[in-house]
Protein backbone atom coordinates (compact mmCIF):
# COMPACT_ATOMS: atom_id res chain seq x y z
CA UNK A 1 0.00 0.00 0.00
CA UNK A 2 1.18 3.47 -0.76
CA UNK A 3 0.18 6.63 0.07
CA UNK A 4 -0.28 9.16 -2.84
CA UNK A 5 0.16 12.85 -2.16
CA UNK A 6 -2.72 14.83 -2.86
CA UNK A 7 -4.90 14.91 -5.92
CA UNK A 8 -5.36 18.66 -5.37
CA UNK A 9 -1.75 20.04 -3.85
CA UNK A 10 -0.49 23.06 -3.97
CA UNK A 11 2.79 21.55 -5.86
CA UNK A 12 2.95 20.41 -8.89
CA UNK A 13 5.21 17.83 -8.53
CA UNK A 14 2.64 16.10 -5.72
CA UNK A 15 0.07 16.42 -8.32
CA UNK A 16 1.96 14.62 -10.86
CA UNK A 17 3.35 11.67 -8.50
CA UNK A 18 -0.31 11.32 -7.58
CA UNK A 19 -1.80 10.84 -10.86
CA UNK A 20 1.08 8.64 -11.61
CA UNK A 21 0.56 6.20 -8.71
CA UNK A 22 -3.07 6.52 -9.23
CA UNK A 23 -2.96 4.94 -12.72
CA UNK A 24 -0.13 2.53 -11.59
CA UNK A 25 -2.06 1.21 -8.67
CA UNK A 26 -4.50 -1.98 -8.95
CA UNK A 27 -6.97 -0.60 -6.21
CA UNK A 28 -7.71 3.21 -5.30
CA UNK A 29 -9.12 4.29 -1.28
CA UNK A 30 -9.56 7.52 -1.57
CA UNK A 31 -10.05 9.72 2.01
CA UNK A 32 -11.55 12.23 2.58
CA UNK A 33 -13.10 14.35 5.23
CA UNK A 34 -16.43 15.73 5.85
CA UNK A 35 -15.35 19.19 5.34
CA UNK A 36 -13.68 18.48 2.35
CA UNK A 37 -15.81 15.70 0.39
CA UNK A 38 -18.05 17.75 -2.10
CA UNK A 39 -14.18 19.45 -3.23
CA UNK A 40 -14.73 19.37 -6.62
CA UNK A 41 -10.94 18.76 -7.81
CA UNK A 42 -10.67 14.96 -6.45
CA UNK A 43 -14.25 13.94 -7.98
CA UNK A 44 -12.46 15.31 -11.40
CA UNK A 45 -10.17 12.48 -10.79
CA UNK A 46 -12.39 9.71 -9.21
CA UNK A 47 -15.69 10.25 -11.99
CA UNK A 48 -13.19 9.31 -14.79
CA UNK A 49 -11.88 6.22 -12.81
CA UNK A 50 -15.34 4.87 -11.99
CA UNK A 51 -16.64 4.99 -15.47
CA UNK A 52 -13.50 3.30 -16.74
CA UNK A 53 -14.10 0.46 -13.67
CA UNK A 54 -11.45 1.11 -11.54
CA UNK A 55 -11.70 -0.50 -8.03
CA UNK A 56 -12.33 2.21 -5.61
CA UNK A 57 -13.25 2.64 -1.70
CA UNK A 58 -13.86 5.65 0.04
CA UNK A 59 -13.23 6.58 3.34
CA UNK A 60 -14.86 9.14 5.25
CA UNK A 61 -12.75 10.49 7.60
CA UNK A 62 -12.95 12.94 11.03
CA UNK A 63 -16.77 13.02 10.81
CA UNK A 64 -17.96 14.76 13.61
CA UNK A 65 -20.06 12.72 16.79
CA UNK A 66 -23.36 12.14 15.80
CA UNK A 67 -23.35 13.34 12.47
CA UNK A 68 -22.38 10.16 11.02
CA UNK A 69 -25.66 9.25 9.08
CA UNK A 70 -26.26 12.12 7.84
CA UNK A 71 -22.49 13.04 6.21
CA UNK A 72 -22.79 9.67 5.05
CA UNK A 73 -26.16 9.69 3.36
CA UNK A 74 -24.99 12.97 1.34
CA UNK A 75 -21.99 11.61 0.39
CA UNK A 76 -23.63 8.23 -1.00
CA UNK A 77 -26.01 10.61 -2.66
CA UNK A 78 -22.71 12.46 -4.47
CA UNK A 79 -21.51 9.16 -5.27
CA UNK A 80 -23.98 7.24 -6.91
CA UNK A 81 -24.08 11.03 -9.04
CA UNK A 82 -20.86 10.02 -10.08
CA UNK A 83 -20.80 6.50 -10.55
CA UNK A 84 -19.42 5.29 -7.66
CA UNK A 85 -23.00 4.18 -6.18
CA UNK A 86 -21.01 0.97 -5.89
CA UNK A 87 -18.36 1.77 -4.26
CA UNK A 88 -17.62 0.85 -0.88
CA UNK A 89 -17.78 3.53 1.89
CA UNK A 90 -16.35 3.58 5.41
CA UNK A 91 -17.45 6.36 7.69
CA UNK A 92 -14.59 7.20 10.25
CA UNK A 93 -16.09 9.74 13.50
CA UNK A 94 -13.51 11.94 15.06
CA UNK A 95 -12.30 11.59 18.89
CA UNK A 96 -9.53 11.32 20.45
CA UNK A 97 -6.65 9.65 19.35
CA UNK A 98 -4.83 6.37 21.56
CA UNK A 99 -1.22 7.21 20.71
CA UNK A 100 -1.83 9.63 17.97
CA UNK A 101 -3.73 6.68 15.98
CA UNK A 102 -6.95 5.26 15.43
CA UNK A 103 -8.24 2.59 17.24
CA UNK A 104 -8.32 -0.81 15.66
CA UNK A 105 -11.95 -0.90 16.02
CA UNK A 106 -12.16 2.23 13.75
CA UNK A 107 -10.16 1.09 11.17
CA UNK A 108 -11.81 -2.43 11.24
CA UNK A 109 -13.91 -2.26 8.56
CA UNK A 110 -11.64 -0.72 6.08
CA UNK A 111 -8.84 -3.42 7.02
CA UNK A 112 -11.31 -6.47 6.42
CA UNK A 113 -11.86 -4.92 2.90
CA UNK A 114 -8.49 -4.81 2.00
CA UNK A 115 -7.55 -7.88 2.99
CA UNK A 116 -10.88 -9.35 1.06
CA UNK A 117 -9.19 -8.40 -1.92
CA UNK A 118 -5.62 -9.34 -1.16
CA UNK A 119 -6.63 -12.74 0.42
CA UNK A 120 -5.07 -14.86 -2.05
CA UNK A 121 -3.12 -14.99 -5.36
CA UNK A 122 -6.29 -15.47 -7.54
CA UNK A 123 -8.34 -12.57 -5.69
CA UNK A 124 -4.97 -10.39 -6.11
CA UNK A 125 -4.97 -11.39 -9.79
CA UNK A 126 -8.86 -10.92 -10.39
CA UNK A 127 -7.91 -7.03 -9.04
CA UNK A 128 -4.75 -6.41 -11.24
CA UNK A 129 -6.85 -7.57 -14.18
CA UNK A 130 -9.86 -5.61 -13.33
CA UNK A 131 -7.21 -2.37 -13.42
CA UNK A 132 -5.69 -3.65 -16.44
CA UNK A 133 -8.91 -4.15 -18.16
CA UNK A 134 -9.45 -0.87 -16.84
CA UNK A 135 -6.56 1.06 -17.97
CA UNK A 136 -7.05 -0.75 -21.18
CA UNK A 137 -10.43 0.78 -21.60
CA UNK A 138 -9.47 3.81 -20.77
CA UNK A 139 -6.85 4.06 -23.46
CA UNK A 140 -9.42 2.90 -26.11
CA UNK A 141 -12.08 5.40 -25.19
CA UNK A 142 -8.85 8.41 -24.97
CA UNK A 143 -8.04 7.01 -28.62
CA UNK A 144 -12.18 7.01 -29.92
CA UNK A 145 -12.17 10.24 -28.28
CA UNK A 146 -8.77 11.64 -30.54
CA UNK A 147 -10.07 10.09 -33.22
CA UNK A 148 -13.92 11.71 -33.41
CA UNK A 149 -11.81 14.98 -32.47
CA UNK A 150 -9.60 14.28 -35.47
CA UNK A 151 -12.38 13.74 -38.07
CA UNK A 152 -14.22 16.76 -36.60
CA UNK A 153 -11.64 19.25 -37.47
CA UNK A 154 -10.56 17.41 -41.04
CA UNK A 155 -14.56 18.01 -42.09
CA UNK A 156 -14.27 21.69 -40.28
CA UNK A 157 -11.24 22.06 -42.57
CA UNK A 158 -13.03 21.13 -45.70
CA UNK A 159 -16.39 22.98 -44.87
CA UNK A 160 -13.97 26.25 -44.91
CA UNK A 161 -12.49 25.05 -47.80
CA UNK A 162 -15.77 24.41 -49.21
CA UNK A 163 -17.42 27.78 -48.04
CA UNK A 164 -14.27 29.27 -49.83
CA UNK A 165 -14.59 27.32 -52.71
CA UNK A 166 -18.26 28.49 -53.74
CA UNK A 167 -17.73 32.09 -52.82
CA UNK A 168 -14.36 32.13 -55.09
CA UNK A 169 -16.72 30.43 -57.72
CA UNK A 170 -19.33 32.82 -57.40
CA UNK A 171 -17.17 35.87 -57.85
CA UNK A 172 -15.69 34.42 -60.70
CA UNK A 173 -18.63 33.80 -62.52
CA UNK A 174 -19.94 37.24 -62.11
CA UNK A 175 -16.76 38.73 -63.34
CA UNK A 176 -16.96 36.37 -66.32
CA UNK A 177 -20.29 37.53 -67.11
CA UNK A 178 -20.02 41.16 -66.61
CA UNK A 179 -16.97 41.17 -68.25
CA UNK A 180 -18.38 39.49 -71.46
CA UNK A 181 -21.75 41.22 -71.81
CA UNK A 182 -20.99 44.33 -73.09
CA UNK A 183 -21.62 46.22 -69.36
CA UNK A 184 -18.27 48.24 -69.73
CA UNK A 185 -19.25 49.20 -73.28
CA UNK A 186 -21.94 52.04 -72.21
CA UNK A 187 -21.59 55.69 -72.45
CA UNK A 188 -17.86 57.45 -72.98
CA UNK A 189 -16.22 54.22 -73.61
CA UNK A 190 -18.25 53.46 -77.03
CA UNK A 191 -18.79 57.64 -77.99
CA UNK A 192 -14.95 57.97 -77.66
CA UNK A 193 -14.68 54.79 -79.77
CA UNK A 194 -17.18 56.00 -82.56
CA UNK A 195 -14.84 59.43 -82.97
CA UNK A 196 -11.35 56.92 -83.18
CA UNK A 197 -13.43 54.87 -85.96
CA UNK A 198 -14.17 57.88 -87.98
CA UNK A 199 -17.80 57.38 -88.90
CA UNK A 200 -20.71 58.75 -87.16
CA UNK A 201 -22.78 57.20 -89.61
CA UNK A 202 -20.89 53.47 -88.83
CA UNK A 203 -23.95 51.64 -87.49
CA UNK A 204 -25.68 52.25 -91.10
CA UNK A 205 -22.58 51.05 -93.00
CA UNK A 206 -23.06 47.49 -91.34
CA UNK A 207 -26.03 47.05 -93.32
CA UNK A 208 -23.96 47.12 -96.26
CA UNK A 209 -21.80 44.42 -97.90
CA UNK A 210 -18.85 43.42 -96.04
CA UNK A 211 -16.90 44.72 -98.88
CA UNK A 212 -18.07 48.23 -97.77
CA UNK A 213 -17.28 47.84 -94.46
CA UNK A 214 -13.50 46.62 -95.12
CA UNK A 215 -12.94 49.61 -97.65
CA UNK A 216 -13.44 52.28 -95.33
CA UNK A 217 -11.58 50.10 -92.71
CA UNK A 218 -8.84 50.02 -95.36
CA UNK A 219 -8.88 53.91 -95.84
CA UNK A 220 -8.93 54.45 -92.49
CA UNK A 221 -5.53 52.52 -91.89
CA UNK A 222 -4.00 55.06 -94.78
CA UNK A 223 -4.66 57.79 -92.23
CA UNK A 224 -2.84 58.98 -89.34
CA UNK A 225 -3.18 56.91 -85.22
CA UNK A 226 -6.24 58.63 -83.71
CA UNK A 227 -5.95 59.39 -80.43
CA UNK A 228 -6.91 56.16 -77.85
CA UNK A 229 -6.14 57.31 -74.38
CA UNK A 230 -9.56 58.53 -73.30
CA UNK A 231 -11.28 55.31 -74.88
CA UNK A 232 -8.15 53.15 -72.73
CA UNK A 233 -8.79 55.06 -69.88
CA UNK A 234 -12.55 54.69 -69.58
CA UNK A 235 -12.24 50.88 -69.80
CA UNK A 236 -9.77 50.76 -67.56
CA UNK A 237 -11.57 52.40 -65.11
CA UNK A 238 -14.87 50.58 -65.66
CA UNK A 239 -12.87 47.19 -65.23
CA UNK A 240 -10.86 47.65 -62.33
CA UNK A 241 -14.08 49.31 -60.89
CA UNK A 242 -15.89 45.96 -61.96
CA UNK A 243 -13.16 43.76 -60.64
CA UNK A 244 -12.65 45.66 -57.41
CA UNK A 245 -16.66 45.82 -56.73
CA UNK A 246 -16.45 41.93 -57.02
CA UNK A 247 -13.44 41.28 -54.67
CA UNK A 248 -14.82 43.15 -51.82
CA UNK A 249 -18.17 41.10 -52.33
CA UNK A 250 -16.12 38.05 -52.34
CA UNK A 251 -14.45 38.38 -49.29
CA UNK A 252 -17.57 39.57 -47.56
CA UNK A 253 -19.74 36.75 -48.61
CA UNK A 254 -16.85 34.17 -47.71
CA UNK A 255 -16.92 35.67 -44.06
CA UNK A 256 -20.69 35.67 -44.01
CA UNK A 257 -20.32 32.04 -44.61
CA UNK A 258 -17.90 31.54 -41.75
CA UNK A 259 -19.71 33.58 -39.20
CA UNK A 260 -22.48 31.31 -39.46
CA UNK A 261 -20.74 28.38 -38.60
CA UNK A 262 -20.19 27.95 -35.18
CA UNK A 263 -16.76 26.16 -35.24
CA UNK A 264 -15.36 28.72 -38.12
CA UNK A 265 -16.78 31.85 -36.35
CA UNK A 266 -14.13 31.05 -33.87
CA UNK A 267 -10.92 31.57 -36.62
CA UNK A 268 -12.40 35.12 -37.71
CA UNK A 269 -10.12 36.70 -35.62
CA UNK A 270 -6.92 35.09 -36.24
CA UNK A 271 -7.83 35.40 -40.68
CA UNK A 272 -5.33 38.11 -41.58
CA UNK A 273 -7.13 40.87 -43.22
CA UNK A 274 -7.85 40.98 -47.36
CA UNK A 275 -5.40 43.37 -49.37
CA UNK A 276 -6.62 46.26 -50.46
CA UNK A 277 -9.25 45.68 -53.31
CA UNK A 278 -8.61 48.51 -55.01
CA UNK A 279 -4.83 48.25 -55.36
CA UNK A 280 -5.65 44.20 -56.48
CA UNK A 281 -8.18 45.67 -59.31
CA UNK A 282 -6.04 48.07 -60.47
CA UNK A 283 -2.63 45.76 -60.86
CA UNK A 284 -4.73 43.23 -62.59
CA UNK A 285 -6.27 45.72 -65.29
CA UNK A 286 -2.75 46.87 -65.59
CA UNK A 287 -1.16 43.73 -66.23
CA UNK A 288 -3.70 42.78 -68.36
CA UNK A 289 -3.22 45.51 -70.56
CA UNK A 290 0.25 45.22 -70.66
CA UNK A 291 -0.22 41.77 -71.60
CA UNK A 292 -2.43 42.81 -74.36
CA UNK A 293 -0.25 44.90 -76.20
CA UNK A 294 2.60 42.09 -75.91
CA UNK A 295 0.10 40.03 -77.96
CA UNK A 296 -0.81 42.63 -80.12
CA UNK A 297 3.21 42.99 -81.10
CA UNK A 298 3.74 39.11 -81.05
CA UNK A 299 0.95 38.68 -83.71
CA UNK A 300 2.00 41.44 -85.83
CA UNK A 301 5.57 40.35 -86.12
CA UNK A 302 5.28 39.79 -89.97
CA UNK A 303 6.57 42.68 -91.94
CA UNK A 304 3.06 43.54 -93.43
CA UNK A 305 1.20 42.93 -90.44
CA UNK A 306 3.45 44.94 -88.47
CA UNK A 307 3.56 47.91 -90.89
CA UNK A 308 -0.78 48.16 -90.63
CA UNK A 309 -0.14 48.08 -86.24
CA UNK A 310 2.18 50.84 -86.98
CA UNK A 311 -0.32 52.96 -89.37
CA UNK A 312 -2.82 52.96 -86.70
CA UNK A 313 -0.89 52.59 -83.41
CA UNK A 314 -0.68 49.35 -81.47
CA UNK A 315 -2.45 51.06 -77.98
CA UNK A 316 -5.90 51.74 -81.07
CA UNK A 317 -5.34 47.66 -81.62
CA UNK A 318 -5.42 46.36 -77.94
CA UNK A 319 -8.43 48.92 -77.72
CA UNK A 320 -10.00 46.69 -80.64
CA UNK A 321 -9.62 43.61 -79.06
CA UNK A 322 -11.03 44.79 -75.46
CA UNK A 323 -13.60 45.94 -77.14
CA UNK A 324 -14.33 42.34 -78.88
CA UNK A 325 -13.79 40.50 -75.40
CA UNK A 326 -16.32 42.84 -74.02
CA UNK A 327 -18.93 43.01 -76.21
CA UNK A 328 -21.59 40.22 -76.13
CA UNK A 329 -23.94 42.79 -75.04
CA UNK A 330 -26.08 40.21 -72.82
CA UNK A 331 -26.38 43.22 -70.33
CA UNK A 332 -27.02 46.25 -72.03
CA UNK A 333 -30.78 46.80 -73.92
CA UNK A 334 -32.47 49.20 -76.22
CA UNK A 335 -30.26 51.77 -77.83
CA UNK A 336 -27.09 50.90 -75.83
CA UNK A 337 -27.62 47.36 -77.16
CA UNK A 338 -27.22 48.58 -81.40
CA UNK A 339 -24.41 50.71 -80.69
CA UNK A 340 -22.34 48.77 -78.53
CA UNK A 341 -22.84 45.77 -80.85
CA UNK A 342 -21.80 48.25 -84.06
CA UNK A 343 -18.40 48.68 -81.80
CA UNK A 344 -17.86 45.26 -81.73
CA UNK A 345 -18.95 44.96 -85.20
CA UNK A 346 -16.06 47.25 -86.05
CA UNK A 347 -13.72 46.50 -83.46
CA UNK A 348 -13.89 42.81 -85.25
CA UNK A 349 -13.64 43.49 -88.84
CA UNK A 350 -10.50 45.98 -87.95
CA UNK A 351 -8.78 43.11 -86.26
CA UNK A 352 -9.62 41.05 -89.34
CA UNK A 353 -8.39 43.30 -91.73
CA UNK A 354 -4.99 43.75 -89.74
CA UNK A 355 -4.38 39.88 -88.98
CA UNK A 356 -7.04 37.79 -90.67
CA UNK A 357 -9.82 35.87 -89.05
CA UNK A 358 -8.03 33.09 -87.60
CA UNK A 359 -5.40 35.06 -85.68
CA UNK A 360 -8.25 37.15 -84.02
CA UNK A 361 -9.70 34.02 -82.66
CA UNK A 362 -6.50 33.13 -81.19
CA UNK A 363 -5.99 36.49 -80.11
CA UNK A 364 -9.06 36.81 -78.66
CA UNK A 365 -9.01 33.17 -77.33
CA UNK A 366 -5.32 34.24 -74.99
CA UNK A 367 -6.58 37.24 -73.85
CA UNK A 368 -9.39 36.11 -72.68
CA UNK A 369 -7.42 32.99 -70.58
CA UNK A 370 -4.68 36.02 -69.34
CA UNK A 371 -7.75 37.53 -67.81
CA UNK A 372 -9.35 34.70 -66.12
CA UNK A 373 -6.10 33.59 -64.69
CA UNK A 374 -5.57 37.23 -63.46
CA UNK A 375 -8.97 37.65 -61.73
CA UNK A 376 -8.62 34.07 -60.21
CA UNK A 377 -5.43 35.26 -58.66
CA UNK A 378 -6.98 38.28 -57.45
CA UNK A 379 -9.64 36.39 -56.23
CA UNK A 380 -7.42 33.52 -53.85
CA UNK A 381 -5.20 36.77 -52.37
CA UNK A 382 -8.48 38.28 -51.08
CA UNK A 383 -9.35 35.13 -49.55
CA UNK A 384 -5.94 33.33 -48.47
CA UNK A 385 -5.95 35.29 -45.21
CA UNK A 386 -8.92 33.32 -44.75
CA UNK A 387 -7.53 29.82 -46.20
CA UNK A 388 -4.33 30.11 -43.92
CA UNK A 389 -6.60 30.52 -40.75
CA UNK A 390 -7.86 27.30 -41.14
CA UNK A 391 -4.88 25.62 -42.64
CA UNK A 392 -1.83 26.81 -39.89
CA UNK A 393 -4.37 27.45 -36.64
CA UNK A 394 -5.71 24.28 -34.94
CA UNK A 395 -9.81 25.65 -34.13
CA UNK A 396 -10.27 26.05 -30.36
CA UNK A 397 -13.15 23.89 -30.23
CA UNK A 398 -14.14 21.51 -33.03
CA UNK A 399 -16.51 18.50 -31.40
CA UNK A 400 -18.29 17.34 -28.37
CA UNK A 401 -17.74 14.69 -26.30
CA UNK A 402 -20.16 12.00 -24.89
CA UNK A 403 -21.86 14.81 -22.89
CA UNK A 404 -21.83 17.80 -25.09
CA UNK A 405 -19.01 19.17 -24.26
CA UNK A 406 -16.42 20.18 -26.65
CA UNK A 407 -13.30 18.56 -27.02
CA UNK A 408 -10.25 19.85 -29.10
CA UNK A 409 -7.51 17.25 -30.56
CA UNK A 410 -4.90 18.92 -28.57
CA UNK A 411 -6.73 17.71 -25.31
CA UNK A 412 -7.58 14.12 -26.62
CA UNK A 413 -4.27 13.81 -27.02
CA UNK A 414 -3.26 15.04 -23.95
CA UNK A 415 -5.44 12.50 -22.17
CA UNK A 416 -4.00 9.89 -23.47
CA UNK A 417 -0.57 10.87 -22.68
CA UNK A 418 -1.31 11.08 -18.91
Amino acid sequence: MLDAPDVDSVVDENRALARQMLDAADLWVFVTTAARYADAVPWSVLAPAAARGVLVAIVLNRVPPGAGEQVAADLARLMGAQGLGRAPLFVIEEHALEDARLSDSDIAPVREWLESQSADAQTRAEVAQRAVAASVAQVIHSAQEVRAAQEAEAALRERSRQLVDHAVDAALLRLADSTADGTLLRGEVVARWQEIVGAADFTRSLTRTVATVRDRITSYLTGKPAPVAPVEDALEAGLSTLIEDELMRLREDAEGAWRADQWLSRLLPVAVAAPNARELAVDVTHRWQAELLEIVRTQGASKRTGARIMAIGVNVVAVALMIVIFASTGGITGMELGVAGASAAVSQKLLEAIFGDQAVRTMTKRAQELLREHLAQAAEAMVAGLRAACEDNAPELVAADGEGQPVTVEDALKEVMQ
